[in-house]
């Protein structure tokens, strides 16, 4: 809570401690107000005696006013420095002897008959007749104020400070909600959560107020306000979710394991690469209720199960959430789904479930998808990768890259020469979209569903590595895993993939310069620019993408230079996606802060992918953008295809790797690490290819 306002914490405490004051205030009020009503009775009573006489010139008749020490023996008298004055006639007072007083009265003056008096009082006999008027000379002494004229001091500076307070509230209040400068909300929220009244509104505002910050505001401090702001309201879970946007993944799975939020503690962990510890948390959700959930956010978290059960290695498991995504699929909205792509997923999922389960019956969950030539085709490959049913091999041309890499797995174990030679020739599945245009490694980031899961292509690749001479079916494939392994961080297994994409599409082969333009792309996303340009130098300039490749080369080696050159108006176009149009912009114009702004609004996948190049000769605004990678608002992808998550922690790797915080580059390596290894892992791999085809 340290870093919220004191009085947005603790608006209740400081509520009832300012009550408090304020009834103190009201109840010494009236205790001072007796005093000093009392003072004021004495001094007007002195004053209207007069100012003591001057005894020198006294005269016997005369009205004069003493001052003295009131002498209480045989007669009352009050003793000055020149004389003693007894006291004639009734008096009533309360003043004990020896106090000072002031006396008003008549004179007499009568001869002394006593023989013992002082010598003061030899002479003369003075006497202050009747009319006697007194007035205490020292600070009088108060016994009150009474108990309930204390009580009403006290409840009227109780009632006093509520009705202010209620008014300043309702003032900050409608201040907070209406047009005005930035910030101002933020102050009058701030104000009105002190009042009892508007405090559950001032929240609200805050709470408000944040949120609208997060669109410019990527500081530590605003997002500690956000889990703070959402744990003084007592919601564990959207202070876990806060951490859990904020990237901060070992915090937010320990929130939300304290406040059992499990769901939320399985998407931190999964996110972070530990998914025996998601698998875990997500058992342990399933023990709670979920009917109340939305139909669209259940199917969604039971793919998600499917995902973090299969990289645990947990299918039993994995197939109940195929099972419970079956059955959620129908209930979405029609609209979403359109109806039979519905019914087409649920079959489909059915059929992921009896592939899990190791059913025997494998006819039975066909025929649930014969209807649908696209449930049937996968349901099929799914039985086939279990063992459950026989491979079937797509037609030439037909596109199917799940069903080709299963055929070409089945042919390979079964040592079919003629039909290995007959891929090796060219017969088979297209070339993938990067041997097209190399440059797109540098623009949008995806994934590689041309050639099949990066299991399937890395073990065909190893069961293919033997071969002597070029292999069409070789080269494509070590293409679609050297991008593989270029997004995923692997750069030296992306270069040995490169090199075997050069030695199957040889020099004066139909596919050789392409070949070629993929291996300069591949070193230059690795960082050796000089490679990648003695690559290209080879190359004529009549080859599509040797002029983008080049300019890339440029930046990587000039810096400043190159990007300022940049060709603004066609960078979409040499990326082959005009999305990315604002951010090359904005690295190319050296201003880390206002590319940070950017991507707190836009979070783009792949940031790595123009950071790379830009990132080292950032003129400026370099602590700006690590600020954001440490604590912006980022995207929860924890739905997206896994190969995503892995391309977008290695991707955001780098580019911290290079602005200079090696800490954080190792963290976000670590988690890529964690989905590399998951995703080349044969077992489960048709499951999940299936699944990022839905």
């Amino acid at each position: 809570m340290q870093h919220l306002p004191w009085l947005v914490v603790h608006g209740a405490l400081a509520f009832r401690l300012a009550l408090v004051a304020a009834t103190l205030a009201g109840l010494t009020f009236a205790w001072l107000a007796a005093r000093a009503r009392a003072l004021w009775q004495a001094r007007k009573a002195r004053q209207s005696l007069g100012d003591p006489s001057d005894t020198a010139g006294l005269e016997e008749g005369a009205t004069v006013t003493v001052v003295g020490v009131i002498e209480a023996a045989e007669t009352l008298a009050v003793l000055t420095e020149d004389a003693r004055f007894e006291l004639a006639g009734a008096v009533e007072s309360s003043i004990a002897g020896g106090e000072m007083v002031r006396v008003r009265g008549v004179l007499k003056r009568e001869p002394n008959t006593n023989r013992s008096a002082t010598y003061r009082d030899t002479r003369t006999r003075w006497i202050l007749g009747a009319p006697l008027s007194f007035a205490f000379e020292g600070r009088p002494r108060v016994t009150g104020p009474s108990w309930s004229l204390l009580c009403r001091g006290a409840g009227t500076g109780a009632l006093l400070f509520v009705a202010v307070a209620s008014l300043a509230g309702e003032i900050a209040a409608r201040l907070a909600v209406s047009p005005g400068p930035p910030g101002r909300a933020a102050k009058a929220a701030l104000l009105a959560a002190a009042s009892p009244l508007h405090r559950e509104r001032a929240l609200a505002i805050l709470g408000g107020a944040l949120s609208l910050r997060c669109l410019d505001d990527y500081s530590r401090d605003h997002f500690e306000q956000e889990v703070a702001f959402a744990e003084l309201e007592g919601d564990c879970e959207r202070a876990a979710g806060a951490l859990l946007r904020h990237g901060q993944l070992e915090r937010a799975a320990g929130v939300a394991e304290r406040c059992g939020t499990a769901r939320i503690a399985a998407r931190a962990h999964y996110l972070h690469g530990r998914f025996n510890l998601a698998s875990q948390a997500l058992e342990r959700a399933r023990l709670g209720s979920s009917a109340d959930r939305p139909p669209g956010e259940a199917y969604s978290d039971a793919i998600f199960g499917v995902r973090v059960h299969v990289f645990a290695g947990r299918f039993e498991l994995a197939a109940d959430e195929a099972r419970r995504a079956a059955k959620e699929a129908p209930r979405i909205d029609d609209a979403a789904m359109r109806g039979r792509l519905s019914k087409q997923r649920s079959q489909i999922l059915t059929c992921v479930a009896g592939a899990f389960s190791d059913q025997n019956n494998a006819g039975a969950v066909i025929a649930g998808g014969r209807e649908d030539p696209k449930g049937a085709a996968l349901c099929g490959q799914l039985l086939a990768d279990a063992g459950l049913a026989e491979v079937r091999c797509p037609s030439v041309g037909s596109g199917d890259a799940l069903g080709w890499s299963l055929c070409f797995e089945a042919r390979l174990a079964q040592r079919d020469e003629a039909f290995v030679k007959e891929q090796c020739m060219g017969t088979g599945l297209a070339d993938p979209r990067i041997l097209e245009h190399p440059s797109r490694l540098f623009g949008q980031i995806g994934d590689l569903k041309e050639m099949g899961p990066p299991a399937l292509a890395k073990r065909l690749l190893d069961g293919l590595a033997a071969r002597p001479g070029a292999c069409v079916a070789r080269g494509q494939l070590a293409a679609a895993m050297a991008i593989f392994e270029a997004w995923g961080g692997e750069h030296r297994e992306a270069r040995r993939w490169a090199e075997q994409v050069v030695a199957d599409f040889p020099r004066g082969s139909s596919r050789g310069e392409r070949a070629q333009l993929l291996r300069a792309a591949i070193e230059l996303y690795a960082g050796d620019a000089a490679q990648a340009r003695s690559l290209l130098d080879g190359i004529p300039d009549t080859a599509d993408d040797v002029r983008e490749l080049r300019w890339m080369v440029d930046i990587r080696q000039k810096g400043d230079l190159a990007l300022l050159s940049a060709p603004q108006d066609r960078l979409g176009t040499i990326l082959h996606d005009p999305q990315r149009l604002e951010p090359w912009s904005l690295t190319s114009q050296g201003d880390g802060a206002r590319l940070a702004a950017w991507l707190q609004r836009h979070d783009a996948e792949g940031v790595g992918a123009y950071l790379l190049l830009g990132a080292p000769h950032l003129s400026r605004g370099r602590e700006e953008l690590l600020t954001w990678f440490r604590w912006g608002d980022k995207s929860e992808c924890y739905q997206c295809a896994p190969a995503l998550v892995l391309f977008d922690a290695a991707s955001r790797a780098s580019a911290v790797d290079l602005l200079g915080d090696r800490a954080m580059a190792g963290e976000l390596g670590a988690i890529a690490l964690a989905f590399h290894h998951a995703l080349v892992a044969r077992e489960g791999a048709v499951p999940l290819a299936v699944l990022d085809a839905l």
